[in-house]
């Protein structure tokens, strides 16, 4: 005897029980959406992701939607993403059972495969531009801030000096805080570990 040919609504019935033979099939959830259409070679996290299909999905404001509903959500993907939706069909038809291919669903964590713990950005090695500009802005910090020591120490001893330098002292180091908060994102943006360009973001808050 022949087996039936596969059709989309029995497909729809088959992932709609997926993991669980006790549901009834007449719904299905979006993690098991998804896993159908990534078993169906459609989700590939490039030109189709589940983050797509999630927008869309709520929509209908419902954690589990009808045949129709999930009909009338694919139909609406075909169309945000041009689609073809009948290829998009065939292909959701003719995938197989649950089960039949091995099917990866990426894990929320997976996605940061380049994290790595806080602790450990200490021990990278720093490379010769990151050296440069941490010794330009701490050269530029030094000379501001012995700057400020002079102008202070000459308020303090000659005060008829106190017309032309009394704004100097503020003037001149928040132009060099100015200076340090515009190197700070270079700095980064070239590669620099965000711990060594805390301090200086802390004073330009």
């Amino acid at each position: 005897m022949e087996d039936e040919p596969a059709t989309l609504d029995g497909q729809f019935f088959e992932f709609a029980r997926l993991m669980d033979n006790k549901r009834d099939g007449t719904t299905i959830t979006l993690y098991r959406s998804d896993y159908w259409m990534r078993q169906a070679k459609l989700i590939d996290d490039r030109k189709l992701t589940m983050t797509e299909t999630g927008v869309l999905w709520w929509k209908f404001c419902k954690t589990e939607i009808s045949w129709d509903e999930w009909y009338e959500f694919l139909t609406d993907l075909c169309k945000s993403k041009e689609m073809d939706q009948e290829y998009v069909e065939n292909a959701l038809t003719n995938c197989g059972i649950p089960g039949t291919t091995p099917v990866s669903v990426p894990i929320y964590r997976e996605f940061f495969d380049t994290y790595k713990p806080k602790e450990k950005m200490y021990q990278r090695a720093l490379s010769v531009p990151h050296l440069y500009y941490i010794i330009i802005v701490t050269v530029i910090g030094v000379v501001g801030h012995v700057f400020v020591v002079i102008n202070r120490q000459a308020l303090s001893t000659n005060p008829k000096t106190t017309v032309l330098l009394n704004d100097r002292p503020a003037a001149l180091f928040h132009n060099v805080l100015n200076v340090v908060c515009i190197c700070m994102p270079l700095m980064v943006s070239h590669g620099a570990p965000i711990d060594y360009c805390t301090p200086a973001l802390d004073v330009c808050r």
